[in-house]
């Protein structure tokens, strides 16, 4: 018979760093999954793999500064999630005899995963609208798996229900957006935020380039003054390692970029979303 504690004991092998379990009763709209409806019919295990290291933010030598790329941007925790979570149902399908066009395994998708993430108890909405789960802040990357099994739901915390409710009268994150895309607690207006438009390749104002700044990729202004993100729990785990080229790039490497060198160092890193083009556009917002 497979458990909650089992599925949960699963992800914690996998090397996952925090998991909730979501029922899909308790979805207020029907959740899509694969070629079916998921709503009323199995649960979903919700996990969260920290992307946060103790690793400079800058990782450019002196006398030879370049843009910076934001720690969560140098490898692809996005891709790791998603084979940890593969190594999970593979035991689960072991375990129960499912197969695998019964399941769905997502992370970065269009489904729902931050209420998802809020449903299973893996943490709260802040603020900045990013879900802040007690000791991991909010700096770690969502998956999750649907499975057509009924397993006991997490219980949320009634005071998790309101988005920025545990944040109380603190407005850190809102305050430091240079372009004011919080718009109100929990809100975020996704045609404002930099990162957003960064990574979608969406033109920039001037002001908006201004704000962007000395950045290569990734804004994270939001969560680095968070309170919650001030001792976040953080990793060593060697296959999350910049590439080794990345830390060797100078100010006249990154102008000189050709396509296959971009390939190269990002392969296995979320700058890839931003693709080839996308960088050149940013290395022209830095400041000269």
């Amino acid at each position: 018979m497979l458990t909650k504690e089992k599925v949960l004991g699963f992800a914690l092998d996998a090397g996952f760093h925090k998991s909730g379990i979501a029922g899909t009763d308790s979805m207020e709209e029907t959740v899509s999954c694969g070629q079916y409806h998921a709503e009323g019919s199995g649960s979903f295990l919700i996990s969260a793999l920290s992307c946060y290291r103790d690793e400079p933010a800058d990782l450019s030598k002196q006398n030879n500064p370049h843009g910076l790329i934001a720690p969560f941007a140098r490898r692809n925790y996005y891709g790791e999630a998603v084979g940890r979570m593969k190594e999970i149902f593979r035991r689960i399908m072991e375990k129960t005899g499912l197969r695998k066009r019964d399941g769905r395994i997502f992370c970065n998708s269009r489904l729902p995963e931050k209420p998802l993430a809020s449903l299973s108890g893996l943490g709260f909405y802040g603020k900045n609208s990013l879900i802040i789960s007690p000791g991991l802040g909010s700096l770690f990357v969502i998956a999750g798996l649907y499975i057509p099994v009924k397993l006991e739901p997490d219980l949320i915390p009634s005071e998790w229900e309101e988005p920025g409710s545990i944040c109380g009268n603190c407005t850190a994150c809102m305050d430091a957006c240079p372009v004011g895309a919080i718009v109100r607690p929990g809100i975020l207006e996704e045609s404002k935020c930099l990162q957003y438009k960064a990574s979608r390749y969406m033109s920039f104002s001037d002001d908006e380039k201004r704000a962007w700044g000395y950045k290569l990729y990734g804004c994270q202004i939001c969560q680095d003054v968070c309170p919650y993100n001030s001792k976040p729990l953080f990793h060593n785990e060697e296959r999350f390692f910049p590439h080794t080229d990345l830390l060797e790039m100078t100010k006249r490497d990154w102008h000189e970029i050709t396509e296959d060198i971009f390939q190269k160092l990002f392969k296995k890193s979320a700058v890839k979303r931003t693709k080839f083009k996308g960088l050149k556009r940013n290395l022209d917002f830095i400041k000269q």
